[in-house]
């Protein structure tokens, strides 16, 4: 009896300082996260109304559905920092699932934005993003517009298509603005995420280790050519064609001579990502989708127009590569679609202005915002998408 009791005490201290080395090695971790690295994304959600539509949850403001990504009707999401900004940020959804006040009864013209992150811009507050500061700015400038952002983090314009019969319509939007970036030739995507407890929400680590899991639970579910870390993307053998195609023919694309070596570099490493709108088969899906759109609106008799985002590279590189933006005009004239160009713009505004443009490759900040918007709306009067306040006068 006295061995057995020893052996049980014995095992007791053992757990006992097993237990209290795990916890010194967490707490140890946590100073070392803390002290050395950036803090982990916060986020605080609070549901405001109605239950959101059934789906599987990915344990954030998004729903993962059979179609794609979605945010939730109806939420309050505050960033705690937001890691693309690193500024404290909120964001509510209607009850379609917008980063839009709720909808009434038409009291102006309606314009729809579908896009994805650049568009949703949910590093900013929403009186920052370009959508909100189109409808503040029209004010005085144009007949008054009431602005929808319909926009949708990590999706492309698969997404944007299947959002505009899901909910888009419905609203009676009388334009619908497409807002385009350079990767949104992938397929429609998600990652699931794993997120701690709430009594563990506040600890980096927690927040940190969860985060790892994801990825690495990712990994295991779908391991294929076609699925990295859980997100859908186009075959590794057909982008190594567009690749290949970039790194030999780049100059006949641009006609920018030698030197444009280091940009050639930059879009074959990210040709999975915004570097693919140097092929013809990224510009060949969008196309379709695109004009698939124009058949639904066309039938609802809706207007559509493009606005095309560019990554920073192109903004900021003394030499113009523009490419995609030849491939989106050419597509935009066939189809009889009005397109307006950001990277023009944008290069001229860096020029005038020492305000920083980009939060990342893509991201516009405030002031790039309050760029988009002024040309957004002066493309809307200049072909004739809205009227001007002194031709609303005259109608009257």
């Amino acid at each position: 009896m006295m061995l057995k009791g020893l052996a049980m005490k014995r095992g007791m201290l053992l757990f006992g300082g097993g237990l209290l080395c795990l916890l010194t090695a967490l707490v140890l971790y946590e100073i070392v996260l803390r002290v050395f690295f950036p803090p982990p994304q916060l986020v605080a959600i609070r549901k405001l109304s109605s239950p959101a539509a059934e789906s599987k949850r990915s344990g954030s403001y998004v729903l993962e559905t059979e179609k794609g990504r979605r945010l939730q009707p109806n939420m309050r999401v505050e960033f705690s920092p937001h890691p693309t900004s690193g500024l404290a940020v909120t964001v509510e959804t209607n009850s379609l699932g917008y980063r839009n006040p709720e909808l009434a009864a038409k009291s102006a013209k309606r314009i729809l934005f579908l896009g994805d992150s650049i568009t949703l811009s949910e590093y900013l507050q929403d009186a920052d993003t370009f959508v909100r500061q189109v409808e503040t700015l029209s004010a005085g400038r144009t007949e008054p517009l009431e602005t929808v952002n319909a926009g949708i983090f990590g999706e492309s314009v698969q997404t944007y298509r299947t959002v505009l019969g899901e909910t888009g319509l419905s609203i009676e939007p009388d334009l619908v603005v497409v807002g385009l970036y350079l990767n949104d030739f992938q397929p429609s995507r998600y990652l699931k995420l794993f997120h701690p407890p709430e009594f563990l929400q506040e600890s980096w680590a927690a927040n940190y280790l969860f985060h790892i899991f994801s990825k690495k639970y990712a990994k295991l579910i779908r391991p294929s050519e076609q699925w990295r870390e859980n997100l859908q993307m186009i075959p590794e053998s057909e982008l190594q064609e567009w690749s290949h195609r970039v790194a030999c023919c780049f100059s006949e694309m641009e006609g920018a001579g030698a030197d444009s070596s280091e940009f050639t570099k930059l879009v074959v490493e990210h040709i999975e990502d915004w570097g693919g709108a140097w092929s013809e088969g990224a510009w060949d899906r969008m196309g379709k989708t695109l004009v698939e759109m124009q058949v639904t609106l066309d039938r609802a008799h809706v207007p559509m127009a493009i606005v095309l985002f560019p990554v920073s590279y192109q903004v900021e590189d003394a030499r113009l590569f523009d490419f995609p933006q030849r491939k989106a005009a050419a597509l935009a004239k066939k189809m009889g679609v009005p397109l307006l160009d950001m990277l023009p713009l944008l290069r001229e505004g860096k020029s005038r202005s020492r305000e920083r443009l980009f939060y990342d490759q893509c991201h516009p900040t405030p002031y790039a915002s309050r760029v988009i918007a002024e040309h957004i709306l002066g493309f809307f009067v200049e072909r004739n998408l809205v009227a001007s306040v002194r031709d609303a006068k005259n109608v009257n």
